[in-house]
């Protein structure tokens, strides 16, 4: 694929993921609406498409590791307090790192199905194109 047609389907691929319909996503990126619809069934613009939603989901890193650790260190530093109040803090943000923690493990599992997807269409259009 050449440099220009890339930057192209990278602009799409961000028009998508900020949840633009069809006919304003081609309008963006300069592609004609029957493209757009071709391309959506593509596994791996998809997987693209849906890496750029989960980066604007997560305020541009998909990676939460930092987030869960600078959880972490604030429950640690409110556990020893030695008020009520800072025991429900601490208790607030270990029940925020098991949710983020699971989210965490959704996305890894999605990510691994999308890859899984993607590999097997590939292989299906090699052997069509054997065939």
């Amino acid at each position: 694929m050449k440099g220009a047609d890339k930057e192209k389907r990278e602009k799409l691929a961000n028009a998508l993921a900020e949840g633009l319909n069809r006919t304003s996503a081609a309008a963006r990126s300069g592609y004609a609406p029957q493209t757009v619809s071709r391309l959506r069934k593509n596994p791996e613009f998809r997987a693209r498409v849906e890496k750029l939603r989960d980066e604007r989901d997560w305020g541009g890193s998909p990676d939460l590791a930092p987030v869960v650790n600078e959880l972490i260190a604030y429950a640690r530093k409110a556990a020893r307090g030695d008020t009520a109040a800072d025991l429900n803090c601490a208790r607030q943000y270990l029940v925020e790192i098991a949710r983020l923690k699971q989210q965490m493990a959704a996305n890894a599992k999605a990510e691994a199905a999308v890859a899984e997807r993607a590999a097997r269409g590939a292989e299906i259009a090699l052997w069509a194109a054997k065939s």
